[in-house]
């Protein structure tokens, strides 16, 4: 049996998605490692408030375009959409590479921004083209596939983008690997067939409060989907949360170099690739909500036995750190929290796909798109707001795995008095 469902079909959008992911994360990581370690106080900004700038300019248009994307995605045809968006790609990727090159803070902002709005407006295609391109027997798998991809690129381009971007002549190393990703994903997204045209029976407009509204307006009237769109977004919730407080943990609590902080991200990338593909396999044998509500338990216990580490020595060096048996300890936690929510995740994505209209559902995924996004923004505000009262990183990971726990034992609970009622 092929890897892939439906190979001539699947293969081309699979290469568009990753490809896509990789470059974005690739270039990020470039920037924020730059600016902090060759641009001090370049045009007048700290490192911090600069790397901090780039960060929202590259999550706001989520919030400007995403709904728009969706109607452009309902309106026409999803091959051309996805033309659109990584020919756009290939033009930030030129930009991207001349600000590298010379070290222009200004190119860097604008290039991050104008790549959030290709990521905006590419997100609602990359899952609701995925129903019109493969078989229903196939959607499983297919999605485990693509989130697997997903955290791969993430890991891949940021580790990429890290080890380049330092070196002699490492920002035109960068530049020419983003524009070199750009053409083989413009190449792929030429060879992505027909998947249909969804018609709307609606005008195309810019009106974007107005959109986002009539997008929410679909999320919250389908069958499971807000319910569905929350349970994803608490993941990025979460998984935003582990991602930015890294850094800390292993320095402040596990006494270690940033060695540790690449082994951390990536068994984390890996473990949530790894759990959607492991997801693929379970959903054959279980059903969905079971399935979504034991992984959520099991990731939020995960969590608060994470919460109840130690405070550890420094570790003379990365050796002495992997020598710790409590070290192994927490990688093997965060591996397996990262296991349970890509299996947590998987069905809740299949869900969007499967119960939302044909003609509103890129739509649908703009508007979970915009709910991923406020709470990724929420988790960097309370993570704030809890570290700056004094609380600590373990703390905080505690209080996260107590919030999972309560919300999946609330939602199995009205699942069973559900079933129990039918």
């Amino acid at each position: 049996m092929s890897l892939f469902p439906e190979p001539r079909c699947f293969l081309p959008f699979f290469l568009v998605q990753f490809l896509s992911a990789a470059n974005d994360n690739l270039f990020k990581n470039a920037v924020a490692l730059l600016v902090i370690y060759r641009l001090d106080g370049a045009a007048g900004f700290s490192p911090q408030v600069a790397v901090s700038l780039g960060a929202g300019l590259f999550i706001l248009p989520f919030f400007l375009l995403s709904a728009w994307g969706g109607l452009l995605a309902d309106h026409f045809p999803k091959r051309l959409i996805i033309r659109w968006t990584k020919s756009g790609e290939a033009a930030v990727a030129m930009l991207a590479a001349w600000s590298l090159t010379q070290a222009s803070l200004s190119g860097m902002m604008t290039a991050l921004f104008l790549m959030g709005c290709k990521s905006a407006c590419f997100g609602p295609v990359k899952y609701a083209v995925l129903p019109e391109l493969l078989k229903p027997s196939d959607l499983v798998r297919g999605n485990a596939l693509v989130e697997s991809a997903t955290f791969l690129a993430i890991l891949v381009g940021t580790i990429t983008g890290g080890l380049l971007v330092l070196r002699p002549n490492g920002t035109a190393e960068v530049g020419g690997l983003m524009l070199v990703l750009a053409a083989l994903g413009v190449v792929a997204a030429f060879l992505v067939p027909s998947a249909g045209r969804a018609e709307t029976g609606g005008r195309l407009s810019f009106n974007l409060p107005r959109l986002g509204w009539q997008a929410f307006g679909f999320l919250r009237h389908g069958d499971g989907l807000l319910g569905a769109s929350l349970g994803i977004s608490w993941f990025w919730f979460l998984g935003a949360t582990f991602l930015a407080q890294f850094p800390a943990l292993a320095k402040l609590v596990l006494g270690a170099d940033e060695r540790a902080v690449t082994l951390m991200l990536t068994m984390f990338a890996l473990g949530v690739g790894g759990g959607a593909a492991l997801g693929g396999l379970l959903l054959k044998r279980i059903a969905a909500p079971r399935l979504g509500h034991g992984a959520a338990l099991a990731m939020g216990l995960l969590c608060c036995h994470l919460g109840l580490v130690e405070a550890q020595a420094p570790a003379a060096d990365f050796l002495a750190f992997l020598a710790r048996p409590s070290s192994w300890r927490v990688l093997g936690e965060l591996l397996g929290i990262a296991v349970c929510g890509g299996v947590f995740v998987l069905p809740l994505y299949i869900r969007l796909q499967r119960h939302s209209d044909s003609a509103s559902r890129s739509r649908v995924v703009g508007a979970n798109n915009i709910l991923n996004a406020l709470f990724m923004v929420a988790s960097a505000l309370v993570s704030a707001a809890a570290l700056g009262a004094g609380g600590t990183v373990p703390g905080l990971i505690l209080g996260i795995g107590g919030a999972t726990v309560s919300g999946a034992l609330a939602k199995g609970l009205r699942y069973r008095n559900a079933a129990a009622r039918k």
